[in-house]
């Protein structure tokens, strides 16, 4: 028998160590960023070092240094003030670039997975499959989204359920417009929406895998250019198994390319799920 007594203890306990976790990754992670940025000056302090071992021996035959142990001490100055300060420097100067790249990496992964969602979200509904907003948060998220997807697409359902379709998020005057209509508008909405995407990920370098995400795009662009082909072919006898075998397909392509972005907080995104989950 479950004792319900101790639940909230354990909750509150597991929440701790969850944070733990992440602030701990964090933490071992900025560590492993600055044995980089320290590696970036080996170089230079075996260059002073090389020096010094030639400079201290005449240094010592012009009586400067009683001995080598005076010539590296004196060293310490270079190696404290010059160096260090210039480290610091540049630790901080990294750091501060590093930040901004993520800041906008973030910025660019939000705008892929809000419109993406809006996108999938807008075509289901055409074909009254009602599913939730948060389809590429995460694997579990998907994975969810999918099944669903799949389990509604077997029913024995209307080739086509809605003739007229109302949405705020169309950007007319009048927000009913035919279904056909409505379907190329959510496309052209969608990729004016990738092309912003993919001209951030060309002009700044965000960090993780994004030379596959730009692939990923690319196909994107190639199946709403197919469909909407197709589409414009088959114009109202084109029917709702038809649009949501469609979202099938084009979910299966967005869900990489989003992954791809939000690679630096892969592993801060699931730790944040589940210490949103304990609260």
């Amino acid at each position: 028998m479950k004792n319900y007594h101790y639940e909230p203890f354990k909750n509150c306990i597991e929440l701790i160590i969850q944070k733990l976790q992440l602030r701990v990754r964090r933490t071992l992670r900025f560590g492993k960023r600055l044995v980089v940025y320290l590696k970036k000056y080996i170089p230079i302090i075996l260059c002073v070092t090389l020096f010094e071992v030639i400079i201290i021996p005449i240094g010592i035959q012009l009586e400067k240094y009683e001995s080598w142990i005076d010539g590296f001490w004196d060293l310490r100055n270079f190696m404290l003030t010059s160096l260090m300060i210039a480290t610091v420097i540049g630790i901080i100067d990294s750091e501060s670039k590093r930040h901004k790249v993520l800041l906008k990496q973030y910025e660019t992964y939000e705008r892929l997975k809000y419109k993406s969602e809006q996108f999938v979200c807008s075509l289901c509904e055409v074909a009254n499959f009602q599913s939730d907003m948060n389809i590429f948060l995460s694997e579990k998220n998907f994975d969810m989204f999918y099944q669903k997807l799949i389990e509604y697409m077997e029913q024995d359902l209307p080739k086509i359920q809605q003739k007229v379709i109302s949405d705020i998020f169309l950007n007319y005057s009048t927000k009913e417009l035919s279904r056909e209509l409505a379907i190329k508008m959510y496309f052209e909405q969608y990729s004016r929406a990738l092309n912003n995407v993919n001209y951030a990920l060309l002009t700044n370098e965000f960090i993780g895998p994004i030379e596959h995400a730009i692939e990923q795009i690319d196909s994107i662009h190639n199946e709403l250019q197919m469909e909407r082909l197709l589409i414009e072919e088959q114009k109202s006898c084109y029917t709702d198994i038809q649009l949501l075998k469609f979202v099938d397909g084009i979910s299966r392509v967005i869900y990489p390319a989003i992954a791809d972005l939000r690679h630096p907080w892969r592993w801060d995104i699931g730790k944040n799920n589940k210490i949103l989950c304990r609260k």
